[in-house]
């Protein structure tokens, strides 16, 4: 049996050692300044977000999860009855 060098121990424990760097960066919880999460049913919409420079109380999902859009509707405001109704 050939004994490693140690060269190729140095590089083996390197590797592992990048190995574990990268698989504690994917665990590793991102920082975020708020949680989004739909007003109506409560599930999570987005868990990374960025609070607006000017407007402290306004924040912008950079990953959004969990929403589905239905582009053949088309959604307007109706002051008469006070929110969304379908047209077209």
């Amino acid at each position: 049996p050939q004994v490693p060098s140690s060269t190729a121990t140095t590089q083996t424990n390197s590797l592992q050692s990048n190995n574990m760097l990268h698989q504690a960066r994917l665990l590793k919880p991102r920082t975020s300044d708020a949680i989004l999460s739909c007003p109506r049913c409560f599930n999570v919409v987005c868990m990374d977000c960025q609070q607006h420079e000017r407007y402290s109380n306004q924040y912008r999902a950079m990953f959004v999860m969990n929403i589905g859009v239905d582009w053949t509707k088309k959604m307007m405001y109706d002051d008469a009855i006070g929110g969304l109704k379908a047209f077209g």
